[in-house]
């Protein structure tokens, strides 16, 4: 994963948590400071939970995968129909 990419997982992560804040009833600017705590907490957690080294293995970190696999591991689950 390049850091382009990382750097917009986690721009979108951020944005997601704002608008879940947001969502539950708390104003922009709270929800944009509760955010960067929430990263702040994950961050940390992370740190101590995962050695760096073993960040850098993205095929065992991050099992990337097609759409059209993940359709066929979730199919057992009865999903639906899943597009």
């Amino acid at each position: 994963m390049t850091m382009t990419m990382s750097c917009k997982i986690l721009n979108a992560y951020k944005t997601y948590i704002v608008d879940i804040l947001t969502a539950a009833g708390y104003d922009n600017l709270r929800s944009d400071i509760m955010m960067q705590y929430v990263i702040k907490l994950e961050t940390r957690m992370a740190r101590v939970a995962y050695p760096i080294e073993k960040l850098r293995e993205v095929e065992e970190n991050y099992h990337l995968t097609t759409w059209e696999a993940a359709k066929t591991r979730l199919s057992p689950y009865r999903m639906g129909d899943i597009t």
